[in-house]
Parts: structure tokens; sequence; C-alpha cells
């Protein structure tokens, strides 16, 4: 039985936590509504008791309360330490002007949040106990046994059956007991409430000049899941002085030369100073994160340039020796007039001009597999010590949804070697602001959308249906805040449609990004406060909450999630590295599948001939987003599915023609030959839907509902997917849209049929057979036969 709450020993512990200097100061208002405050926390707390003694599940009120518990005594600071909280506001920059208003409103804001909070939660326990509201219990997750990876996801196993699990929590949640700040007992309370994991640190001021490591490790790192994080940042001043070139070629979170020797050496001796001391044990059930979010921008323009080191580029020399073999090769792709490999040359950062050319693909090819080799030696030299120890990597979406290659990461190599597929996804809200440049975003995708999900649903998707038996790790999901966005007054059911919508798409496990407030204050450490999940109650109470619903409904998710992918598009890195349209091509192209319970999935040269293209070709359609530029695997990849009979939809007549250095490919059969391949000049909605749902047809691809969505804007919003569990169809639908949709469900080659629709979240049953799916809901709807 999970513990109560209300336990006197718990409230202690946070009062004792939260509570500093200021007490004495009065404010008639805020008193008022610390009153009310109380009066609904006994008021819910008392309603908990008894549907407890009646058998309810009240683990989702107890988040409620936890979180009530936690903003009252962060209010009660925040008013007494107005300069404090002013200065940290000022960290956003973009919203400086209403730092003085904003933090002067917040700690009244704070708790009249908290009673809408505790008001609705009381609303929801009362229609659960009237029979109105009828949700599933939600699994106590223990701190760590019982729980096994496998499959792509954790399992936990009660009573001799085993259940999927998602597990959770904020980034820095806890970080303050290495000092013995937090109560082990309060962690634990946040542990239930919102999850946690413990782990460990280690980076380079971490190593002395003797090669001694001290890990950085709090009291949960012996009790909770974890990672050990190897940080590369803030070298020690000794190697410094002992190594000055260390730096040259260092990148943002990577601070020397992943090609230095000596680097080499140094990283080497921190993977064997501290591997060893954690191997076998909880701090790494969940890995090791090789490294947070890197990127070796190496193109003039670029965000966070890197400029290579003399190692780099001797390296590079090496790369095209291999490459073209003879010098000769090199001068007649390159036009250049080289004596020999060691006199070549090539001005780094590189213009983006010479995009589409022999020596910009050479040369990004050569950033991406030395940025693979570096890693891989990292996991060499983990797998000494600890030969179990699993892998992953904090790659940043962006990177590859974006249209740039010239930043030296191979998502699908990189992806091969993790064994834990890490990233930090990030997804906004229309209603937020920003900097001017996600401002520019914003009044492009605000058109039609309130969320912006595509960051997110694309690497879920590329990860998971690359590789389906891998973990989906995103240890930090930005969906509450980035550096660059913030909403102010973020609506909480948005937090709920997010998180629903990652974890159909493939999400196994996250660490939302952050939490920001530590042991007696907010954390100054140039992190932005200023309307952060921190300072929302309600935001906070719906990520504990849907992280409840979702584990309640973990086997209806995995399977979503285990859909198969009925359209894929095909990814070539050698058109992402010369062609500036390519990603960007791609992303306009997502919409067309996402919005009608198509699921969407992505292949490769590599991932055809893993998965056996006979295969595949039975289960899919095959998209070519005008692949202009290909390697020869790639032609021979594509060529194979078509052969095995795959039915493939290219956009344009260019597909394939030129090979990875722009050169016109001239024993390529013309596709147009073969049936089975079907030609669009462009990428426009309505055909484009149209021509995928015909070929979907002939390949009994289709599903068994038809799901037909009206709304004011004329356009799809919503999105959905179906499967079936136990011998029921199940039916899953969000809407990330600007406006609600009545969405109308039939059943496939009998429109006639009435269907019987019951929302499992929910118990409710709708009459007749068409839903109103309000904005940020979602619903997982069980589809029967109406008789």
């Amino acid at each position: 039985m999970i513990p109560s709450f209300s336990s006197v020993r718990l409230w202690k512990a946070i009062i004792c936590m939260l509570v500093c200097s200021g007490w004495a100061m009065a404010d008639v208002s805020f008193a008022e509504w610390e009153r009310r405050v109380d009066a609904k926390m006994h008021q819910l707390e008392t309603m908990c008791q008894e549907a407890r003694e009646l058998g309810i599940d009240v683990s989702y009120e107890e988040v409620t309360l936890v979180t009530a518990r936690l903003f009252k005594s962060w209010a009660r600071w925040d008013l007494s330490h107005p300069q404090e909280i002013r200065e940290g506001m000022k960290w956003v920059w973009y919203l400086r002007d209403r730092v003085e208003a904003y933090a002067a409103q917040l700690p009244e804001r704070e708790l009249r949040e908290t009673c809408e909070m505790l008001d609705e939660a009381i609303q929801r326990l009362q229609a659960v106990r009237r029979g109105d509201l009828q949700r599933r219990r939600s699994p106590y997750i223990p701190l760590s046994y019982g729980l096994n990876l496998k499959d792509g996801y954790w399992y936990l196993r009660q009573k001799g059956k085993e259940r999927p699990v998602f597990l959770s929590g904020f980034v820095w949640m806890g970080s303050d007991m290495a000092n013995g700040k937090y109560p082990l007992d309060l962690m634990m309370m946040l542990h239930r409430t919102y999850g946690a994991y413990g782990g460990a640190y280690v980076g380079p001021h971490k190593v002395d000049e003797h090669g001694q490591v001290t890990l950085e490790m709090g009291e949960t790192a012996e009790i909770l899941i974890g990672n050990l994080f190897f940080g590369h940042r803030g070298l020690p001043k000794w190697l410094e002085e002992k190594y000055p070139e260390l730096k040259n070629g260092a990148t943002h979170y990577l601070y020397y030369d992943i090609d230095n020797p000596k680097t080499v050496e140094f990283v080497k001796g921190m993977i064997a100073g501290s591997v060893p001391e954690v191997a076998g044990t909880r701090a790494v059930k969940m890995g090791y994160l090789l490294a947070n979010e890197p990127h070796w921008h190496t193109a003039k323009g670029d965000w966070a340039l890197v400029h290579p080191s003399s190692f780099t580029m001797a390296k590079f020399r090496r790369y095209l020796r291999r490459v073209y073999r003879t010098i000769d090769r090199l001068n007649a792709a390159w036009r250049s007039q080289f004596r020999d490999f060691d006199s070549v040359s090539l001005e780094v950062p590189i213009d983006p001009k010479l995009r589409g050319t022999p020596p910009y693909y050479d040369w990004c090819r050569f950033n991406m597999e030395r940025v693979t080799d570096w890693f891989r030696m990292m996991k060499t030299e983990i797998r000494r010590y600890d030969p179990h120890g699993l892998v992953h990597i904090k790659l940043i979406p962006g990177q590859f949804r974006g249209a740039t290659r010239s930043h030296g990461l191979d998502f699908e190599a990189l992806s091969d070697l993790e064994d834990i597929l890490g990233c930090d996804a990030k997804a906004l809200t229309d209603s937020g602001t920003g900097s001017k440049r996600y401002l520019g975003e914003l009044a492009e995708w605000g058109k039609r959308y309130r969320a912006y999900w595509q960051d997110m649903v694309m690497i879920y998707d590329f990860l998971k249906s690359l590789y389906p038996d891998k973990l989906v790790y995103d240890s930090e999901l930005h969906i509450f805040e980035t550096n660059h966005w913030r909403d102010l007054n973020m609506d909480p059911n948005y937090i709920r449609m997010i998180l629903w919508l990652g974890h159909v798409r493939g999400l196994g496990a996250n660490k939302a990004w952050c939490w920001l407030r530590n042991a007696s204050k907010w954390r100054n450490n140039g992190t932005m406060f200023m309307g952060s999940n921190m300072v929302q109650p309600k935001v906070m109470d719906a990520y504990g909450r849907a992280m409840k619903e979702l584990n309640a409904c973990s086997e209806e998710v995995v399977k979503l999630a285990r859909g198969r992918r009925v359209v894929r598009f095909f990814y070539s890195e050698a058109s992402a590295i010369n062609d500036a349209t390519y990603m960007p091509r791609i992303n306009r192209c997502y919409e067309v599948p996402v919005h009608r319970g198509w699921f969407c999935g992505w292949e490769t040269a590599r991932s055809l001939q893993r998965k056996g293209v006979e295969k595949v070709a039975r289960e899919c359609v095959l998209i070519l987003p005008q692949v202009r530029y290909a390697t020869s695997a790639d032609r021979q990849a594509v060529l194979a599915f078509i052969r095995a009979g795959g039915k493939v939809v290219a956009l344009g007549s260019d597909n394939l023609k030129l090979d990875e250095h722009a050169m016109p490919v001239n024993d390529l059969p013309d596709l147009a030959q073969f049936d089975n391949v079907t030609f669009l000049p462009e990428w426009q909605e309505e055909p484009v839907a149209r021509v995928l749902e015909q070929v979907l047809s002939e390949l009994k691809l289709l599903g068994t509902c038809r799901v037909k969505e009206k709304n004011t804007l004329g356009v799809p919003v919503c999105i959905w997917q179906e499967t079936s569990l136990n011998g029921q169809r199940i039916l899953f639908i969000a809407n990330p849209g600007k406006v609600p949709a009545t969405v109308t469900v039939s059943l496939r080659g009998d429109a006639q049929q009435q269907v019987k629709l019951t929302d499992l979240l929910t118990g409710k049953t709708f009459a007749g057979n068409a839903v109103r799916v309000p904005v940020f809901s979602v619903m997982l709807l069980r589809v029967d036969r109406n008789p």
C-alpha cells in the first residue's frame, strides 16, 4: 500500500526544508489565500482517507496534495524575498519589461492557482465516488526493485506479472541532497509524486593532477535508478596549463579537442577512475550518459562554431586518402590541383555556399565519422570496466530536424552505437512568448496549432522505427520551457496532451526540464526562473497526474507505440548534407500521415538491409521526399525495395539521380518503368493524402477505423492512431490544434455500422459515432460494434 502523504513526518520534512526567514512578513490578502489553501487541503485529505477506505485509488489526488504543499511553502518564500525573485527573473532577457509586475504578483498568484487546482481535484474525486468518472488504478512504481529493462521499455514485476511502466522525474530534482539539504523521506515522497532519478556525475574538474577521480553522488544514487553523467565542461587549471592546446577545437559542451591524443588519454583515465565505482549498481541502471547535447558546427553562420585543430585537419587528410585513394581522383572531384594528400587544404568553418559540392560533403561526412568514433571509444572504454553497461547520448532533435548537417552528428550511426536512445526534445505552445527566433517559428505553425509537436514526434518516430527494441530516454524533456521560450499562463491540459503524444510515439522514460527550486529558494545558477513550471502549480500537478494516467494505461500506450509504421520516409544522409531543402521538405510532408492515422516511420539503406527489404515491402509505403543526392548504398536499397514489390511515392522526378558528390548517376534505371512507383510533382497536402490512401488501401494497411475530422480551419489538426489489444479496438486521439474538432468514427468497409465509443480514461460512453475533441484534449477510445 502506498503511504499516505498526509503523514505528519513528511509534512514536517517539507516545512523544515522549504521555510526560511521572512515568516513575520504580513500580507492580509496573502494570508487569506494561505487560509483557503489550508482549508481545501484539509478537505481533500479527508476525502482521500474516506476514498481509501472504499478501495478507491487516490494516487492522482496525492500528486495534487504534494504539489499544494510545495507551492504553499514556495509562495511564502517568494513573498519574503522579492528582490531575489526579481533578480532571478531578469535572466529571461526577452521578458525583462514584465519582471516588476510579475514578481510582485507571483506569491498571491501561486496560492490562487493552488486553490483552483485543489478545487478541481476535489471535483474529480467527487465524480469518482459518484461513478461519473471511472479511471484506472495507477501502479506504484518502486524505487528500483522489480524493474527490468527489455524490448525497449521498463517492465515492473508485481504479483508474478509484468507490465510496462514509464519512468519520470525532473532535471536537478534533489540535487542538493549531496549537501544534506533534502531530507531523504521528502525525496522519496517526490519520487512517488512526479518520479525521480538517482545517478552520479563526473567531469574534467573532478580529476586531479594525479589522475584521481572524485564522483559526485547523492544519497539517492544507492536507492533510485540513474545514470553516470559524463560532463565535459570545466577543465581543471592543471590540465589547461599542462596541455594548453587541448582547448583547440573545443565546443560548447565539450571543452577539449576530441582528436587530440592527450584528450583521449585524459578521458580514458576519467572513465577508468569512475566506472568501476558504480558498475553494477542502481546508480547506472539507466546506463552511462556519454555527453550532454554534443555538436560540432563547422559551417559559417552556424550556431556555436567550432574551429578545428591541427589534429582534426590531419585526420581529415587521412580520411580523404582512404576515400579517394589517389590525389588525382580527389583533384578531379574537387576541381583542385593539390600535389598530394598532405598538401590538401580546406577553409573551416566551411562556406555554406559550397553546399552541394564534393569538398562540402567530404568535410561533413568526415566530421560525422570522427564524432561517432569518439563516442565509440568512450563506449569501448566503459565496457572494459562494466561489460554490461548501457550507453546513451543526449542528442538535440533540432539538429536532426533542422536543415544543416555541418554539426558532426550522424543520428543513425549514433543510435546504432547507443544501447538506450537518448535525446532532449521540445514542445511549445502558441500562447507563449520568446526570442525573435522562436517568435518567427510561432508565426508559422501557430496558424494551425496551439502546440508545436513536430520536434518531439519526428525524433521519437525516427529512433523507435529504426531501433524498436531500444528504450527512448528523453533526459531533458523541454515541455515547460526552453532558453528562448516560455508560457507565463500555461494551460495544464497542454502538458497532459503532449506527454501522452510523446509516449504514444515511442517515448519510454523522461526527465523533464527542470527543477529550479533547491532546499530553501530558487536555484540562482543562471537558469531562467520566470514563467517556469516552478511558479505554476497547475502544470506541475498536470505532469504528475499525467504520468500516473500513462502508467495506468501503459499496455495500450506501448501497443500503440509498437504499431506498424505504414508510411515511412526514406532518409538519405547524402541528401541531408547536400540539400538545404531536404529536411524542411520532410517537415512539411509529415503533417499528411500524422493527421490521418497513418503511423509514421523511417528507413535508411542500412535499416532496409538489416530488416530485410522483402519484409519491409509488405509493411509500408515508402516515401522518397525528393532524394536528389544518394550514395550507391542508398540507390541499391531503394531499388531492392521496389523490385521486392514495395510501393513507393516519389516527390519530384529527380530522386536518386546524383551521387553524394553531386555527380550524375548513369546506371540508374528509370523509376517510371516500375508500376509500383507513383510520382507527384510537388507536395500538396490533399493530393498527397489521396494518393497515400489509395496505395495503403491496395496494401490493406488502412486499419479498421475510418476517422473523419471537421473543424473551422478546414484542415485536420488531430493526431490519431489505432491498435488492438486483447481483442479490443483502441483509438487514440490528441488535439494539438488551434481549434476544437468533431471526429466521426466508423468501421472501414461498413460505414453504416453504428459503433459504440467508450473513453477508457474517463469511462464515458458517447451516444452516436461522433465525439468532440477540445483543444489540448486526449482520448483513448474503445471502439465496439453497436448491435
